[in-house]
């Protein structure tokens, strides 16, 4: 089976390259060899490489960076979703395409399913969500992959929560303040691409699938346990999230914690967090 990677060198295009493993003939594509908004070069290369599968790991990210550039966010997370869907239904084409849990307003007080109705705060999530809708009503042969907050290697220069916080310490900081009211599920990248490899074998029907790891965490247990398990002697001080927005111009949900009622979570994420811990420390520090 051939699959088209785009978005290669981010968290999760890193992982699905890792954990492959010889089971799918992979093609994989980054900004540079491919722009997804451009729909003729998406076109020209469909139909050259005839892919089985196209998995779109591709995003921009960001809250803050969704507010200040709407039409850049707009662009790659709903209109070339738009435009993928449309040519990968054409060519009877199935299309993964990955999602976020800050579709939700954060409002529910229990864990979110593939059942519950999205409702973004942000224009971030809502940009992914329109993407979602477009796969859902113009692809036949889908799944849409729900994910939480990551932990993983990558190969591009991007950085997620876990990183920045990471860098912090290595410059210098003794003591970081981090919000314990927000909620989330932090996954290792490597056990979600598992995850999605499984559910791409298993022949189960196309649709919405919440992917994770067992288990839920603010970002101050996020970041500490982290820090215990590096042995590193950084104080991790409780904040809330209201004491860094004083500059912010967009709403951000608080509890966006997921689950799933169509398939098994992965391991729990403290016990991915070793594996994690393993491969940081195989790199060197210029590295990260």
């Amino acid at each position: 089976m051939k699959v088209l990677l785009i978005g290669s060198t981010g968290v999760m295009g890193t992982a699905l390259q890792s954990e492959n493993r010889g089971r799918f003939q992979i093609t994989p594509k980054d900004h540079n060899d491919l722009e997804i908004k451009d729909v003729n070069q998406v076109r020209r290369v469909l139909d050259e490489e005839k892919p089985d599968y196209v998995i779109n790991t591709s995003a921009y990210l960001g809250v803050e960076p969704c507010a200040a550039n709407p039409g850049e966010a707009f662009a790659v997370n709903t209109e070339a979703v738009r435009n993928l869907s449309k040519l990968c239904d054409k060519r009877n084409i199935c299309l993964v395409q990955f999602s976020t849990d800050s579709v939700f307003d954060g409002r529910k007080g229990d864990l979110y399913t593939e059942d519950d109705q999205p409702n973004p705060l942000n224009l971030y999530g809502m940009t992914k969500y329109m993407g979602d809708l477009f796969v859902r009503n113009l692809c036949r042969n889908y799944y849409i992959i729900r994910i939480p907050i990551l932990f993983g290697p990558r190969q591009n220069a991007g950085s997620i929560f876990i990183d920045k916080m990471y860098r912090h310490v290595l410059s210098g900081a003794d003591e970081l303040r981090i919000a314990d009211d927000v909620i989330s599920c932090p996954s290792f990248s490597n056990d979600i691409a598992q995850g999605v490899y499984s559910l791409m074998d298993s022949g189960k029907e196309c649709g919405l699938y919440h992917i994770k790891n067992e288990g839920v965490a603010s970002l101050y247990d996020f970041a500490k346990v982290f820090f215990e398990k590096m042995k590193l002697p950084v104080r991790i001080l409780r904040a809330k999230a209201a004491d860094f927005s004083v500059n912010e111009t967009e709403m951000k949900p608080l509890n966006t914690a997921i689950c799933s009622v169509k398939t098994d979570h992965m391991r729990p994420w403290q016990d991915a967090m070793e594996d994690y811990i393993k491969i940081l420390k195989s790199q060197p520090q210029e590295a990260l």
